[in-house]
């Protein structure tokens, strides 16, 4: 990995695994700001989160090492919050402090940002509940209790917080998006869509999600519905079968969603990549994978447009 000035920002050492996972060399995401990089490789210690910056003021700093490792930056770009393992780690680069939040983090998720607040998921009696650590004042309060598990994800542009609730979070399948407006204390949410889907993405205006769901035939293919901030339907695509890779960013979706934009900057359109249903089966029972990048207009009556053949695109 290099950066534009310094050159190798990381270099993986010997003995150590080329992938974090399947496809995956490493997870990079730059800080709001764009100043500093923060990106999760293998190392002799594990899978260790590392910050670096053009600068090279962090010289690859290693900051928290363990299993998952899922980042997501304060808004600001001045807190890393890090769930590492089962633990909860706020780090602040300036000082290159740490501290842990909790030791009770739950679930394969990223914690979420709402202004000043970070937001993550506790186990309950009967599912977990979704807790807030206001980082200035270091106060905790519990937002809503959930069945099951849940992904959080801020909604941009406003203090709404969504949470994807599962019933069976081992399943990959979400039964309900809620919204629940943080700002206002002891704030009911609002359901805005029905299960079963597998991902939810917030386009940059935060007036519309687009939701990726299963198609009922159950041969493989999903599809795009893209519906407003109060849950109205806009629009929905044709079904297509994801690629490997948008399989992967489908599974963390809420991790991606941080780093890896399928919105286009003016909210009017999302992608994807993978075959149409008229491409014929699966890429794993044909000779060559021919995935294609698709890019689905957010208006109703506007087909999907075939952009090329490639395996992954993504949006500056």
């Amino acid at each position: 990995m290099a950066g534009a000035d310094t050159g190798q920002a990381h270099l993986t050492p010997r003995g150590v695994p080329p992938v974090i996972a399947p496809r995956v060399p490493h997870y990079v995401c730059w800080s709001p700001d764009g100043q500093t990089l923060s990106f999760v490789a293998a190392a002799p210690g594990g899978l260790t989160l590392f910050l670096s910056d053009a600068g090279g003021a962090f010289s690859s700093d290693a900051v928290v090492s363990g299993a998952p490792l899922f980042p997501s930056w304060a808004p600001a770009g001045d807190w890393l919050a890090v769930h590492s393992g089962t633990e909860l780690v706020l780090y602040e680069p300036a000082t290159r402090v740490s501290r842990t939040v909790t030791e009770q983090a739950l679930g394969f998720r990223t914690p979420a940002w709402v202004e000043r607040t970070v937001y993550f998921c506790r186990p309950a009696a009967e599912g977990v509940t979704v807790e807030a650590h206001a980082v200035d004042s270091r106060s905790e309060s519990t937002l809503l209790t959930v069945p099951g598990g849940a992904a959080l994800a801020a909604r941009p542009g406003s203090a709404d917080l969504s949470v994807a609730v599962s019933n069976e979070p081992d399943s990959g399948i979400f039964d309900s998006l809620l919204l629940v407006d943080t700002s206002v204390p002891g704030s009911r949410p609002r359901k805005i869509a029905r299960g079963p889907f597998v991902a939810a993405f917030w386009a940059p205006s935060g007036e519309k999600v687009a939701i990726v769901v299963p198609t009922q035939i159950g041969d493989g293919r999903y599809a795009i519905h893209v519906r407003d901030a109060e849950g109205r339907p806009i629009c929905a695509s044709e079904g297509f079968y994801p690629g490997q890779d948008y399989r992967t960013l489908l599974g963390f979706f809420d991790q991606y969603a941080l780093s890896h934009r399928l919105w286009s900057p003016g909210s009017d359109a999302f992608l994807s990549w993978g075959r149409a249903a008229g491409d014929g089966v699966a890429s794993s029972f044909s000779d060559r994978v021919d995935d294609a990048v698709f890019l689905h207009p957010a208006a109703p009556g506007r087909p999907a447009e075939r952009l090329c053949r490639a395996d992954a695109a993504f949006f500056a």
